[in-house]
């Protein structure tokens, strides 16, 4: 079995609706399974592009604090030449998310067309991935992956709105505006909670490894929730690094 890295992402739910009659009914499931255009915003692509260097700044600075903790990590880094080229495949899927929310504002996005981002997201990083023995192959990692991408969409969208005309240079400007400092909080406690299906994954994909080593199906899960619990505290230190302490 080829071995691959596992990684991170993601945050908070969507939509919701409750009216009575047969054609209110009617009209909310189809909102259920839709992500409606909110209307013009001028400067979604300002913000499109703001979000992708900060998505390279922020992820910069993940992977050095990672390699601390996650040899596979660490090895991921010299596959891709340094911290830095990893970054850039982090940024690469969480991006892809990032620019269906920009186009959401232009047509409608339908809940499908996030949910097959989110498996072609789980084989991008299937063949970037080295160094571990998580399948990206697997119905449980390829559901969190799909989660991942409804998260990730439902933020951006989010931000979007909320940086309708506002100056979009900075991408951690427009978050600072855009949210209160509680708020972005429980963004990023739902992003910890939520992205417990993305590991869960990663753990029954260890758990169910065909190879011989038993170790794998032993240590393989407790190594991924061990990663979670770091990768948790980048994210929430993030808020204080937005906000200040």
């Amino acid at each position: 079995m080829r071995r691959r890295d596992f990684l991170v992402g993601g945050l908070a739910a969507i939509l919701g609706a409750g009216v009575v009659g047969c054609n209110a009914r009617s009209r909310e499931v189809q909102r259920s399974l839709e992500w409606e255009d909110t209307g013009k915003l001028h400067n979604v692509e300002s913000i499109r592009k703001a979000g992708r260097e900060y998505l390279y700044d922020f992820f910069k600075r993940y992977v050095p604090f990672m390699e601390v903790h996650s040899k596979e990590i660490r090895e991921n880094a010299v596959t891709h030449g340094g911290a830095e080229g990893l970054a850039k495949v982090y940024v690469e899927i969480h991006g892809r998310c990032l620019d269906l929310a920009a186009e959401s504002f232009t047509r409608t996005v339908k809940d499908e067309e996030v949910r097959k981002l989110g498996r072609e997201l789980a084989r991008f990083q299937g063949r970037e991935a080295v160094r571990t023995y998580i399948d990206y192959s697997h119905h449980a990692v390829v559901k969190g992956y799909e989660e991942f991408a409804k998260e990730r969409f439902r933020f951006f969208r989010e931000v979007i709105k909320r940086g309708n005309g506002k100056r979009a240079e900075n991408f951690r400007d427009l978050l600072r505006r855009g949210f209160s400092r509680e708020e972005l909080k429980s963004e990023v406690e739902s992003y910890v909670e939520k992205s417990d299906e993305l590991y869960k994954g990663f753990a029954q994909s260890l758990k169910d490894y065909k190879g011989h080593d038993e170790s794998v199906k032993v240590f393989g899960p407790l190594v991924v929730w061990s990663t979670k619990e770091r990768n948790d505290d980048f994210y929430r230190d993030e808020v204080k690094r937005i906000y200040g302490r």
